[in-house]
């Protein structure tokens, strides 16, 4: 740890990875308490957050200057819960705000190395109501944009579930457009 810092760097990574995956605060905090083997509250997992907020628009502009050699694209589904104004109440009695589910997911763009290290890294990820093709293609021009191109070194780009979207809207017909265009290989 640095001078006056109170937190880890890889548990402010565990932090925004868990809120980005639609964890809890509580589910956060007892993760960190049993890492830290000391209590962590709620309030200072939420204040930890907010700080690292502004930082995410910066993580998705950065440039890509090691691109993988090959990239492989996935979605993950996910229900981000969210209270209504309508109070009811619990099992013990207490008011408490109705809550509502959504299915969102998480399309994910994983880099894997083809060197021999056996680096794998997720380049980028976006949350998205379906994984239509306009989705899709925002996050992979955000990847071009940020240098994950041919000339820089990638090779290959596909996805685990191409055979099931191959024909739809989708993932399959935009990889299969840019595969040509790009003259890729594809990552099975």
């Amino acid at each position: 740890m640095e001078k006056y810092q109170r937190f880890w760097l890889d548990l402010d990574q565990q932090v925004l990875f868990g809120s980005g995956l639609c964890q809890s605060l509580r589910h956060l905090s007892q993760a960190w308490s049993a890492r830290l083997r000391s209590s962590v509250g709620l309030r200072t997992i939420n204040e930890r957050l907010n700080q690292i907020e502004p930082l995410l628009g910066q993580a998705h502009s950065e440039p890509i200057t090691d691109v993988a050699a090959r990239v492989q694209f996935d979605g993950i589904w996910l229900r981000v819960q969210s209270q209504t104004d309508t109070i009811k109440l619990d099992k013990r009695q207490r008011k408490r705000h109705q809550r509502t589910g959504k299915k969102v997911v998480l399309l994910v763009a994983l880099g894997f190395w083809t060197d021999g290290s056996g680096k794998r890294e997720i380049l980028d990820w976006q949350v998205a109501d379906s994984e239509g093709k306009e989705a899709w293609e925002t996050l992979v021009n955000r990847l071009w944009e940020r240098g994950v191109r041919p000339e820089n070194g990638l090779q290959a780009v596909g996805s685990r579930w191409l055979w099931r979207m191959r024909g739809g809207p989708g993932l399959g017909v935009w990889l299969d457009s840019a595969r040509a265009a790009l003259h890729l290989s594809q990552v099975a």
